[in-house]
């Protein structure tokens, strides 16, 4: 590759490396996946040489993608690729990241080139700049300096074409949302006509809760975008949990963290505790001079000591420093001082500073008449078993624990929203006093039900689908679902009485089942899974020329899609482990062809080992697995009695507040998505597997006769 100066996207066989960082991160990864196999034979010896010769295929095959993305992204930082050809148009996006990468800009550079902030950027790279028109690709081509040379080839008429999707079928116009709430169309669009109707939303805008806790793909995101607009303060801002915020950060902690073994006196809880007493109050400060009160006109006092002391650090931070830079750049700064000044010390600095605390004043002075809400989404890319996230997020909440109490903050809110995978560990030995305030999202099944209703209801809106005088009936009954947080009427006048969707599915055992009870069960009941979901139920609908209706064939090839399920259950486990390969799936799905979805606790450790062996996890031993797949929810416990006609049901801890315990006797199951997912065959009395919610949220398993 070192001569060529022509790539194509399409003989990429791994991901794509984005920025210097992920770099250093994969270049890590392999280092470890080849030490690994040195020390396979020896280490894993107690294995059958047939298992090691297939734990030894899956580790080359992993090692051999992370070198192909090394190699490529130190391609184009040597700047020997010129030409990047594509095969359509679905390649653009990684194209236009090879592109910068090549030009040796930096995701900040080309923000500024485009007239945009960093964090834009960041997500578009991230999301493959799924929310980006036509034009903005076209502007980040131009401010690339890249030229596209189109050529469109027409279907001959000697031959049939047969097109990968309907022409009718219109991506932006059947849209129901982004997973993304960060994302142009769920913060600029979606949310500002349809807020997610969670019952707790109350709650949570209480001064007196601190602390949002809810699982991955649950809505936390859209609830930090929805309160920027929350009317109860004055200046508000919402920090984004982005890799790009916070990557860089946990990366410098991890570090430190090793430290320790060889600078004893590094106390790195109390350090981060002391770095984030200093970071929040010059976030608040950053909220107060965006504000457009104070960007023209002279500063009063107050507002020129703030202006002055944020001027005044170090570069590259200032007044419009994101959140992340000022936690990186100021610990990488005090690890690079560690052999003269003590880090604890250092960070005691910050804090006690003259010009901190007359900075800290002003504040209080600002938001005595200005109410001010800072709130700071989950950090992405948190893994439950790694040190340094826990050790990290319980530095913060101390942090936050005492600037609650500090009565120079006393007229400004803090709304921190932690992962509930890491909820148990992250609290662990603090006081039962901070954990009062954290409100726990739990997503009632109306709530669910009102959600992607309103979702549905912008599509019937958008193609004009249904006679106006329908449409607006339809309109108020949703209206009335999101204002009374109870969308149970919609299952009937929304869902079944429109023949939106049939009232009941027979399921591949050949047994009849409630149609929504159906797609619930095949997800985690999480917003982001339905949007997932319905979103390829919609599609299929489309194509087939039944939309607004929507027919058994759609709905059960829909659930079942296999990229629907992969993005399901690898948002349920990617707290733990991030991006699960796709070779995974297609070498489980022979592994465990014969294997039950129904097993013995000493089974399911048995099975967690075998899965395992197919993707070496590595923030945890392999003991810790079967647990792992409790705590993400794709494992549940059986109920006892709890086999019905066509149910076999069961508790996982998704929908539970406690968690679940790991006997050898005890009964387990899979659930739907894993099961679906790795063709595992069914029970053996052919029931299908019922996650049950709690006994509060029992309602739309009443009204099925579940």
């Amino acid at each position: 590759m070192t001569d060529a100066t022509t790539a194509s996207p399409a003989s990429a066989n791994g991901g794509l490396i984005a920025n210097d960082l992920q770099y250093r991160v994969t270049r890590t990864a392999a280092r470890e996946f080849e030490e690994a196999l040195v020390r396979l034979d020896q280490s894993e010896a107690h294995r059958s040489p047939e298992m090691r010769a297939l734990m030894r295929a899956g580790m080359e095959s992993q090692l051999e993608d992370l070198r192909h993305q090394l190699a490529e992204y130190e391609e184009l930082r040597a700047g020997r690729i010129q030409v990047l050809e594509l095969d359509s148009l679905e390649q653009l996006p990684d194209a236009l990241i090879r592109a910068r990468i090549a030009a040796a800009l930096t995701q900040k550079e080309l923000a500024a080139r485009l007239g945009m902030r960093e964090q834009q950027v960041q997500r578009y790279e991230a999301t493959r700049y799924a929310a980006a028109n036509l034009s903005r690709l076209q502007a980040v081509a131009d401010a690339l300096g890249v030229q596209i040379h189109e050529r469109v080839v027409l279907p001959t008429t000697t031959a049939a074409a047969v097109p990968i999707m309907s022409p009718r079928y219109d991506s932006e116009l059947y849209r129901l949302g982004a997973t993304d709430a960060w994302s142009d169309l769920e913060r600029g669009t979606v949310l500002n006509k349809h807020f997610i109707p969670i019952s707790q939303f109350g709650d949570i805008l209480d001064p007196e809760n601190w602390f949002l806790c809810g699982r991955r793909g649950s809505g936390k995101s859209a609830i930090a975008v929805k309160l920027e607009q929350a009317p109860h303060w004055r200046f508000r801002e919402s920090v984004q949990g982005e890799r790009g915020q916070y990557g860089e950060y946990l990366h410098i902690v991890a570090e430190l963290i090793e430290l320790q073994f060889t600078h004893t006196e590094i106390d790195i809880k109390h350090a981060i505790r002391r770095l984030w007493e200093w970071a929040l109050p010059v976030k608040a400060m950053q909220t107060v001079l965006s504000q457009p009160d104070f960007q023209a006109g002279p500063d009063t006092p107050d507002v020129a000591t703030i202006r002055s002391y944020l001027n005044c650090l170090p570069p590259p931070l200032g007044p419009w420093s994101t959140m992340g830079q000022l936690l990186a750049y100021t610990f990488r700064d005090a690890k690079n001082q560690l052999s003269s000044i003590n880090l604890n010390i250092q960070m005691l600095n910050l804090v006690a500073s003259r010009e901190f605390i007359s900075a800290f004043a002003a504040l209080e002075q600002i938001t005595s008449n200005n109410r001010l809400l800072l709130v700071l989404d989950t950090l992405e890319s948190y893994k439950m078993f790694s040190q340094s996230m826990i050790v990290g997020l319980q530095g913060i909440i101390h942090a936050i624990s005492g600037l609650i109490t500090d009565p120079r903050m006393r007229h400004v809110s803090i709304k921190f929203f932690l992962p509930a995978e890491v909820y148990e560990r992250a609290f662990a030995g603090l006081p039962a006093k901070i954990g009062s305030r954290t409100v726990f999202m739990r997503w009632r099944t109306p709530d669910l039900v009102s959600f992607i209703s309103g979702r549905f209801l912008d599509v019937l809106e958008k193609t004009q689908a249904m006679p106006k005088a329908q449409f607006e009936h339809l309109s108020d009954g949703v209206a009335v679902a999101y204002k009374d947080h109870d969308g149970r009427l919609l299952r009937d006048s929304f869902w079944y009485g429109t023949g939106f969707l049939p009232r009941s599915i027979r399921n591949r055992m050949g047994r009849e089942e409630d149609c929504l009870a159906y797609i619930f069960r095949h997800t985690f009941r999480r917003p982001r899974d339905l949007i997932v979901q319905m979103q390829a139920i919609v599609r299929l609908a489309v194509e087939k020329g039944e939309f607004p209706r929507i027919s058994h064939s759609s709905i059960i090839e829909g659930v079942h899609d296999t990229s629907v399920l992969m993005v399901v259950l690898g948002d349920a486990l990617s707290p733990f482990e991030g991006i699960i390969p796709g070779d995974v799936v297609s070498n489980a799905r022979s592994m465990f062809f014969e294997r039950r979805r129904i097993m013995t606790g000493r089974q399911l450790r048995q099975f967690a080992k075998d899965l395992y062996i197919l993707h070496p996890f590595q923030e945890f031993d392999p003991t810790e697995f079967a647990t792992v797949l409790l705590r993400a929810g794709v494992i549940g416990m059986s109920v006892h009695n709890g086999r019905s006609a066509t149910y076999h049901k069961a508790r996982f801890e998704y929908l539970m507040t406690d968690n679940l315990s790991l006997r050898d006797d005890q009964e387990y199951c899979v659930h739907p998505v894993l099961g679906d997912l790795f063709n595992m065959p069914s029970t053996e009395d052919a029931l299908a597997i019922y996650p049950l919610p709690e006994n509060r949220d029992g309602w739309l398993e009443d009204v099925a006769k579940i």
